[in-house]
C-alpha cells in the first residue's frame, strides 16, 4: 500500500461519520443495577453482584397506580390481610419510599448514651444467634429486616421460615420474602419490633 493510498484511507476513515453509542455498549462493564436508569431501578431487586432477581411489573399503570398506590402493595395486602394498616405504619417510619436492593441495606448506628440513632455512632456490633460471633447489625429490605433477627428466627423456626420460601440471609432482597418474614415477626413480637413504628 503506497503512502497516498494510505493519506486517503486515514482520511476517508477520519471523515465517516460514526454511528451514535447505544448506551448499553457505553455501559458494558456496569452491573446491570448501574446500568439501568434509575426509573427502573426502583421496584427492581438485585443479588450481592448487582445482578437483576426481580422486576416490579412495568406494565401500563391502572388509574389506582396513578392515584399513588405504593409499590408493592399487592402482596402487602395479600400477605398481612386484615393488619396492613400495621404494615403501612411499619413501613412509614422505616421505609416509607419502599426502596429495595443490596443498596439500601443499613448498618445500624445507635448511640449507646442516648439509645437513638445517630450517624456519628460507631455501627452496632452483635452477637451472631448461630455463630455467637460479633458482627454489625444491618437492616435489609422492603421492610428493614435486621440481619440478628432473621438469624435467631433461623435458628428457632427454621420450618417456619422454608415453609415461607425463606432459607437464607439474601432472601431479604426479595420485597415478597421480606414481606413474609416481616408478618411473621408482626405475629410473634407485634408492631414494637420496628424502631420506626413506635
Amino acid at each position: 500500500m503506497g503512502i497516498i493510498s494510505k493519506i486517503s484511507s486515514a482520511i476517508k476513515k477520519a471523515t465517516t461519520p460514526k454511528p451514535p453509542i447505544d448506551p448499553m455498549v457505553r455501559s458494558r462493564n456496569l452491573t446491570p443495577m448501574q446500568a439501568l436508569p434509575e426509573s427502573e431501578v426502583i421496584g427492581t431487586t438485585f443479588d450481592r453482584k448487582g445482578n437483576i432477581i426481580s422486576r416490579a411489573p412495568t406494565n401500563t399503570p391502572t388509574p389506582a397506580q396513578n392515584m399513588g398506590t405504593k409499590p408493592f402493595n399487592d402482596f402487602i395486602v395479600k400477605i398481612w390481610a386484615d393488619k396492613t394498616s400495621d404494615a403501612d405504619r411499619i413501613l412509614a417510619g422505616e421505609n416509607a419510599r419502599r426502596k429495595v436492593g443490596l443498596d439500601m441495606d443499613i448498618a445500624n448506628r445507635i448511640n449507646p448514651q442516648t439509645g437513638k440513632w445517630d450517624n456519628n455512632a460507631p455501627v452496632m456490633l452483635r452477637k451472631h444467634p448461630i455463630t455467637g460471633k460479633m458482627i454489625a447489625s444491618i437492616d435489609r429490605g422492603l421492610f428493614r429486616i435486621n440481619n440478628i433477627t432473621f438469624y435467631d428466627y433461623l435458628k428457632r423456626k427454621p420450618a417456619l421460615l422454608k415453609k415461607n420460601g425463606i432459607t437464607e440471609w439474601d432472601d431479604m432482597l426479595d420485597p415478597e420474602k421480606n414481606t413474609r418474614f416481616a408478618k411473621i415477626i408482626y405475629d410473634t413480637q407485634g408492631i414494637g419490633a420496628w424502631y420506626g413504628a413506635k
